[in-house]
């Protein structure tokens, strides 16, 4: 019951152009699940408080460096100095799974599309390959540690791990591990399927701020 209504006044308030008045709204809905008892406080005593601010530290930081246009920076970097297109396939999809590691992998994919196809297109760079690689690869590190997905964060909670359990666990090799050897498979295979061409990079502007 509590579930619709929420979604309702979450719809509503979206709908209503007004930040005061969506405020309002959901402030008076949230009021009335509590008063009827819709809302059982037991749930809010069984809410993890340290996944959230987890999540909300993870988040935070990922808009830091988003905002500093740093990860621009580093990509321009990579695109201005490899020689071949194999080198810059490689290079971005290292990258793109060391930073899936330390920032939400969602947040990291919903900027990196975009800066992607810029580049692509100011190069004329093969976009299919190139794409599916990188997501692969954004994927594979966000899942390796414990701050990269908020699945992880979840996880590691209710099974009581920290950072460092996922590189090693009970004196067995972690999750980390097991993510970075499907990594260097992918890069095995992208070994494989590339031709060593030569990449003459035309970087995207970018301002660090």
């Amino acid at each position: 019951m509590y579930e619709t209504i929420m979604v309702s006044l979450y719809g509503l308030a979206a709908l209503v152009k007004n930040k005061i008045l969506a405020i309002i709204l959901l402030l008076a809905g949230i009021g009335y699940i509590l008063l009827n008892n819709y809302f059982p406080i037991d749930i809010l005593q069984s809410i993890d408080v340290n996944s959230l601010m987890i999540l909300f530290g993870t988040y935070g930081m990922s808009k830091v460096l988003i905002k500093t246009n740093i990860l621009n920076y580093f990509i321009n970097l990579i695109v201005d100095r490899v020689g071949t297109y194999k080198k810059l396939i490689f290079s971005l999809c290292i990258f793109t799974f060391i930073i899936s590691g330390v920032i939400n992998n969602y947040v990291l994919i919903a900027f990196l599309v975009p800066c992607i196809e810029e580049i692509i297109k100011k190069n004329n760079i093969k976009y299919t390959l190139l794409m599916e690689s990188i997501i692969l690869s954004s994927l594979l590190g966000s899942m390796s540690t414990l701050i990269g997905s908020t699945e992880n964060i979840i996880i590691s909670s209710y099974l009581e791990m920290n950072f460092l359990d996922f590189f090693f666990y009970n004196s067995r090799i972690g999750i980390f591990i097991i993510f970075l050897s499907l990594f260097c498979i992918e890069l095995f295979i992208i070994n494989l399927s590339i031709k060593d061409e030569e990449f003459m990079g035309n970087a995207i502007d970018v301002e660090i701020k």
